[in-house]
């Protein structure tokens, strides 16, 4: 469809039109804020999916740029809210990849399967002091790149469950970052 969706603090939803530099207000949902949480494309679906990070509003989302309308989805597992998450859509095995990060150090990675609703708790990653700073897809070699608050790099493999510390970067310092794979 050709459009960036955006969800604001309200659930406001709109979409952003690049070709003509246009948004467009589109169906609204009141169970999801764009304020605490992460979203991804997932192509195989055409669907945007968004996922909360309040166990309370812990909620997934999908969205329908074609019909406008909001689907709800199963719940991510786990009954604590997250301080931190972010999403990447893995495109060569057709899942979200969750990278989650808990007040008391626990991190963990999940994915998500939006053709059977299903979640599947996968890993923990190491103990940090702080939570990750972006996460994002590398088509070109299979990976889901996750970097923490202070900047070490991990590579993560769906398809083995696995994940490989990559060089640090001592210049990237973000405590919500985000990435792009370009």
């Amino acid at each position: 469809n050709d459009r960036t969706i955006i969800i604001d603090h309200n659930g406001t939803t709109y979409a952003y039109d690049y070709n003509t530099n246009t948004y467009e207000t589109k169906t609204s949902t009141s169970t999801y804020h764009g304020d605490s949480g992460s979203g991804a494309y997932d192509s195989e679906s055409g669907k945007s999916i968004f996922v909360g990070w309040s166990a309370s509003e812990g909620q997934v989302r999908a969205y329908d740029y074609s019909t406008d309308t909001w689907e709800i989805l199963t719940n991510r597992p786990g009954t604590s809210s997250s301080s931190w998450l972010s999403v990447a859509y893995d495109s060569e095995s057709d899942r979200i990849i969750l990278a989650e990060y808990y007040w008391g150090g626990d991190q963990r990675i999940l994915s998500y399967d939006y053709n059977t609703d299903t979640w599947e708790e996968k890993l923990d990653l190491p103990v940090l002091g702080n939570q990750w700073g972006a996460v994002c897809y590398d088509s070109d070699n299979d990976r889901t790149i996750i970097i923490d608050h202070n900047g070490t790099t991990y590579a993560y493999d769906y398809n083995t469950n696995t994940y490989e510390t990559k060089t640090s970067t001592s210049t990237y310092h973000g405590d919500s970052g985000s990435g792009a794979y370009d």
